[in-house]
């Protein structure tokens, strides 16, 4: 078992030109002259508008490094307990008609865990060889199976549908690539690459972390009841994840002939329908209920209108969490101070703020929320823009290496969701107008998926390559790219406040659930 352990600016011709290409690619309308569209916008807020003390590089940096001091914000954790306290206070404190909506789940707690090379034709390519058996540096995929297996490993590609037909995984370790695309969307999430492992008889499954310093990723399965909150019974299988480095050991020695894997994972489970306890171990310090009661954070600020601007972002975190999700709460904090300190008169429509437990444990955050307030709230929102990862300093890596290397630059950004072009439009009129290099329209929503069809929504996104790592750290948030982006965030809400409602909404795509991408388990695609 192992230890978890600006340049210049760019031209604001040559960001019009990016906007421009990135909208061209997928046929979206650009807001310029020639758009009938982005005529109806209201025009973006003059670039240099005193943005208050709550924009401020200190004050946005402050509020993270208060999330990281809480710790591991895993759910059942003291830590996590602790952040939802603070922003119910932040939310009571400016005012804001508060409470908070309860609701509990099954917390997977891996208690041990190793993988193992237990034979191998070709030794892995270090210096020395490491003796066998030889473990790697692994940490369990939450929500796959407890259990332990030792079997010969076979090497699956990327876990499409046609690599597991021209491979023969049964009673073998599928051995499955993982990218990150953004650093945000791993593919073998997106391809449901474990599933597909389960259903062709493999007997246990290992995918790359595709992280830097052979570092391993939290990352979760599907094996919890969205209806129940209750782990799923049904069978399946351990998987664990690698960290890169001892992944490709592993793949270069079966280039040599056979190797043999040994996988185990012990959980502690609640007892069905009860509550248990666990002190430390692998959620962290504390005493952690692993049948986790869950807070969703609602302040509301309201408006002229009863018309909904709903403003969310997730407290929880896998480690420290400054990027994953200090920096979302902290641009959600500074709007939500922003707004506060204006008169009624001054928000033609109401503002809905969503601090959100549970989301990094299995992306189920969202579901609860939106199935309580199905018929009560989501009808008249017309917007719901989730903060989640606003800033991260850009690095250059190489695939499958540990070869990292700092540019200097933002990391690059995608924006997901209902893929609603008024909405899009809007983003990237104001990331322009703001000198943020415009994100990538990426067709899937991801975390949204918990959203219903008829609501727009957005996430602008961005992750550094230690996402979901234990260097997830303060030190990788650049402050001028938090701040930035928290900007376009304020001008985005500015903008929507007195946007033609009908025109969002009519702009909503329609079909199916107006969302879709040909990749399959798109919708998991963030964890």
């Amino acid at each position: 078992m192992n230890d978890e352990t600006h340049s210049k600016a760019l031209s604001r011709r040559r960001m019009m030109q990016m906007a421009g290409a990135a909208a061209a690619g997928i046929g979206l309308p650009l807001a310029t002259h020639n758009s009938a569209a982005a005529d109806l916008i209201p025009k973006a807020s003059t670039p240099g508008t005193s943005p208050g003390d709550v924009f401020s590089e200190n004050a946005l940096m402050s509020d993270v490094e208060t999330m990281t001091s809480f710790g591991w914000r895993r759910p059942g954790s003291p830590a996590v307990r602790d952040a939802a306290r603070w922003v119910r206070e932040s939310f009571e404190q400016s005012g804001l008609q508060t409470h908070t909506e309860e609701w509990d789940f099954d917390v997977y707690y891996p208690s041990v865990w190793h993988a193992k090379v237990t034979n191998a034709a070709s030794p892995a390519p270090a210096s020395p060889a490491p003796a066998l058996p030889w473990e790697t540096n692994s940490y369990p995929i939450w929500y796959t199976s407890a259990g332990q297996v030792e079997a010969e490993v076979v090497h699956v590609g990327a876990g499409t549908a046609r690599d597991f037909d021209r491979v023969d995984v049964r009673g073998k370790i599928a051995m499955v690539e993982s990218v990150y695309l953004i650093n945000v969307m791993n593919t073998d999430g997106m391809l449901d690459a474990y599933e597909s492992a389960v259903a062709h008889g493999a007997v246990g499954y290992i995918r790359t972390a595709d992280a830097p310093n052979n570092l391993t990723r939290l990352t979760h399965g599907k094996g919890i009841d969205k209806n129940t909150f209750r782990q799923r019974k049904e069978a399946s299988i351990p998987g664990l994840v690698l960290g890169s480095d001892d992944f490709n050991a592993i793949r270069t020695a079966l280039g040599g002939g056979p190797v043999t894997m040994s996988l185990e994972i012990r959980t502690e489970n609640p007892p069905f329908g009860g509550t248990r306890s666990v002190t430390g171990g692998s959620l962290g310090p504390g005493t952690h209920e692993l049948r986790a009661v869950m807070e969703d954070v609602v302040g509301v600020l309201p408006g002229v209108s009863d018309e909904i601007v709903l403003i969310g972002a997730h407290y929880d975190s896998t480690y420290g969490g400054a990027m994953d999700n200090g920096t979302g709460v902290a641009g959600m904090l500074a709007l939500m101070r922003h707004y506060a300190a204006k008169a009624r008169s001054e928000r033609p429509r109401t503002l809905v703020f969503l601090a959100a437990g549970g989301h990094d444990c299995g992306d189920f955050d969202l579901t609860h929320f939106m199935q309580t307030h199905l018929e009560d709230m989501l009808p008249r929102v017309i917007t719901f823009a989730w903060l989640d990862h606003l800033a991260a300093a850009g690095t250059i890596r190489v695939t499958q290496s540990s070869v990292d290397i700092p540019t200097g630059l933002d990391e690059i950004r995608g924006v997901l969701g209902s893929f609603n072009p008024v909405l899009l439009n809007l983003v990237l009129q104001e990331c322009v107008q703001n000198g943020v290099v415009p994100p990538i329209p990426l067709p899937i929503k991801s975390s949204l998926a918990r959203v219903p069809d008829f609501v727009p929504s957005f996430d602008i996104t961005t992750a550094h390559s230690r996402y979901h790592t234990i260097e997830d750290t303060i030190d990788r948030i650049p402050p001028a790219s938090l701040r930035q982006m928290t900007l376009v965030l304020r001008d985005v809400v500015d903008a929507l406040h007195t946007v033609d409602s009908d025109l969002i909404r009519n702009a909503q795509p329609v079909g199916g659930d107006g969302n879709s991408t040909p990749v399959r388990g798109a919708v998991r695609g963030c964890c």
